[in-house]
C-alpha cells in the first residue's frame, strides 16, 4: 500500500522570531535574562468547497499570532532564582475566526541550590508553575491545570 500526505487545504505558515540575551557578573553575583518574541501568521490559502470560502486567509485555530517570553535570573553562590513569563495573544477557536480564546500570561518561579552527598554532585530544584493561578484554556472548554508545584533533584557529572 502506498500512502501519501497531501495538504488539501494548502496551509501557509510564515513568521518572524527574535531573541536576545543579557548577562552580568559582579563579585559572587550573576544575573541575566532572555527576551523572545514570535510573530506567526498561519492561514489556509485555498478552499475546496463553496462552504469554506469564508475561512481562506484566516488565522488557523489555536495558533496565536503573537508570543513573547521573558526569563530572568539572579544567582549568588550557586543559589539561583529564576522567573519565567510567557504571553500569548488571543487564539481563535473557529476556522472563520468568529470566536476566540483570550490571551494568556503564565508566570513560573524556580529556585535551585547545589547539593553534595559524598562524591555525588546535584542540584535541588523547587518550581511553582502558573504562579498566579491563571485560567488558561488550551482548547475550547479544556483548561490547563492551575498552579502546580514540583521538587526535583538533578544529578551532575
Amino acid at each position: 500500500r502506498n500512502y501519501r500526505v497531501e495538504n488539501l487545504q494548502l496551509v501557509l505558515a510564515r513568521g518572524l522570531e527574535m531573541a536576545t540575551t543579557v548577562a552580568h557578573i559582579q563579585n559572587r553575583w550573576r544575573a541575566g535574562g532572555r527576551l523572545g518574541y514570535a510573530l506567526t501568521r498561519s492561514s489556509q490559502q485555498r478552499a475546496y468547497t463553496a462552504y469554506a470560502q469564508d475561512i481562506v486567509g484566516k488565522q488557523l485555530p489555536y495558533v496565536p499570532v503573537h508570543t513573547a517570553s521573558l526569563s530572568a535570573y539572579a544567582e549568588h553562590r550557586q543559589v539561583r532564582l529564576t522567573v519565567q513569563i510567557m504571553v500569548q495573544s488571543r487564539r481563535y477557536s473557529t476556522f472563520d475566526n468568529s470566536k476566540s480564546l483570550p490571551g494568556i500570561m503564565l508566570t513560573d518561579l524556580i529556585a535551585q541550590v547545589p547539593l553534595r552527598v559524598g562524591p555525588v554532585r546535584a542540584r535541588l530544584q523547587a518550581q511553582v508553575n502558573n504562579l498566579f493561578d491563571a485560567l488558561v484554556l488550551n482548547v475550547k472548554q479544556n483548561a490547563m491545570p492551575g498552579r502546580s508545584y514540583a521538587i526535583s533533584v538533578v544529578l551532575e557529572n
